[in-house]
C-alpha cells in the first residue's frame, strides 16, 4: 500500500504513525492469477517437510485470492516444517536492490502458542551453490499474555533479538507488515519494521548480509516455518506481497484495520 508524498514529511519515531510517500513498486504478487505464476522467473516455492503453498479464494486482503501456506506435524520431535515463497530477483531480472521496502499482508486464522521460533519473513545470503544462510528473520513469538502473539526481529548473524513489536499480532484478521532492509556485509546495514502503518522496530549499524560472490546472493522470502508450534498444524494466509523502492514510506492502513479495531 503506497501513496503520493506530501511536499514535506515530518520525522517519524518508533510507534508513531508513518505518513505516505511516492514509491516505485519493483515487483508484486496478489494471487489474482489464481495460481503461483507470479512467483516464477526470479523466485519460487521452497517447501520442507509437510510444507504446502496453494492459492485460496474468498476472504482475501484485496481482490478474490490469497496465498495459503500450510504446515503440519511441527511438534518439536522432527525437523522444521516450512512453506516458503522466495524472491531473488525483481521483475526486470535484476537482483534484489541493496536498499528496498519488502511488504506483505498476513492473516493468522487463530492464536498459536508454544513456538520456539516461527519464521514469517526472512533475508538470506547465498553463500555458495548449495548454501544460503539467514541474516535477519522476522518471527512471531508469544505475547505478554497467554493467547497473544507479537513480531520480533531476530539477527541471525549476531544471534540476538533486535526488538519486539509493541503491537499484538491479531488472530483472525489481516495485518500489514512492511520492512525497509538495507543489505550490508559490513556494519552499515539497517532494518526498519512497520506493522499496520506504525514503526515498531528499528536497528542501524548492523551486518545484514554475509560476504558472497554468488549470483543472486540477496534472497528474501515470506514463510510459515517452524519446528514446534501448538497446535502442530498451522496456516498462514498472505496477500499483496511487494518489493518497493527505498524512498517509499508506507501508507497507514484505514482506521477500520488499525491496531485494536
Amino acid at each position: 500500500m503506497w501513496r503520493a508524498a506530501a511536499p514535506a514529511l515530518a520525522a517519524c519515531v518508533l510507534g508513531a504513525a508513518v505518513p505516505g510517500a511516492a514509491a516505485a513498486v519493483l515487483w508484486s504478487a496478489d494471487a489474482e492469477t489464481g495460481d503461483l505464476r507470479q512467483w516464477r522467473d526470479g523466485g519460487g516455492v521452497v517447501n520442507s517437510g509437510s510444507g504446502s503453498v496453494t492459492v485460496t479464494s474468498g476472504g482475501a486482503h484485496s481482490g478474490r485470492h490469497a496465498f495459503r501456506l500450510a504446515i503440519r506435524g511441527a511438534d518439536g520431535t522432527r525437523p522444521a516444517q516450512a512453506a516458503r515463497l522466495f524472491r531473488w530477483r525483481i521483475a526486470n531480472g535484476s537482483p534484489l536492490p541493496v536498499d528496498a521496502w519488502y511488504s506483505a499482508a498476513y492473516r493468522i486464522p487463530r492464536a498459536y502458542r508454544g513456538m520456539r521460533w516461527w519464521n514469517v519473513m526472512q533475508w538470506k545470503t547465498k553463500i555458495s551453490g548449495a548454501r544460503n544462510d539467514p541474516a535477519f528473520v522476522l518471527n512471531i513469538g508469544q505475547g505478554r499474555r497467554p493467547g497473544l502473539m507479537r513480531l520480533y526481529l531476530w539477527d541471525a548473524i549476531a544471534s540476538r533479538n533486535r526488538g519486539t513489536s509493541p503491537i499484538d499480532v491479531p488472530a483472525g484478521r489481516w495485518f500489514h507488515v512492511q520492512v525497509r532492509y538495507r543489505w550490508s556485509a559490513g556494519h552499515t546495514g539497517s532494518v526498519t519494521v512497520v506493522q499496520d502503518g506504525r514503526r515498531v522496530i528499528s536497528v542501524t549499524g548492523v551486518r545484514t548480509a554475509y560476504p558472497s560472490l554468488q549470483r543472486e546472493a540477496r534472497q528474501w522470502s515470506v514463510n510459515n516455518y517452524t519446528d514446534r508450534i501448538v497446535p502442530s498444524a498451522a496456516t498462514v494466509l498472505l496477500d499483496d506481497v511487494a518489493i518497493a523502492g527505498p524512498d517509499a514510506i508506507p501508507t497507514p492502513l484505514p482506521l477500520s484495520l488499525a491496531p485494536g479495531r
